[in-house]
């Protein structure tokens, strides 16, 4: 009977072959990160303004076809506006920062 430290040891396997690639430089790693923290801040955005997109449409149908009152409809959009608006104008500021930052 093999102890769990005998069986961890025959089953760790180790890469000793050569990288395909050679590293690439630092300024191009420091760009792919700025792009790739680019990119999915963007992604945020884009879920942000369809949070924003589906609450001022569930206003517009609910209060139209009566589904609920108008007070209703003023609470939800104040409740889910001003949370929406600075979330998206919080990754605008950070886009803006970003952009600066490669020019510099």
């Amino acid at each position: 009977m093999s102890t769990p430290q005998q069986d961890l040891e025959d089953e760790t396997w180790t890469d000793d072959s050569e990288p395909a690639e050679a590293p690439a430089e630092p300024r191009l790693i420091e760009l792919r990160k700025h792009r790739h923290l680019a990119s999915m801040q963007t992604k945020v955005l884009y879920g942000i303004g369809l949070v924003l997109l589906v609450t001022l449409l569930t206003l517009v149908l609910g209060v139209g076809f009566g589904a609920f009152s108008e007070g209703f409809g003023l609470e939800l959009l104040r409740t889910m506006l001003t949370p929406t608006l600075a979330a998206g104008a919080t990754i605008v500021g950070t886009l803006f920062a970003l952009e600066r930052g490669k020019e510099e």
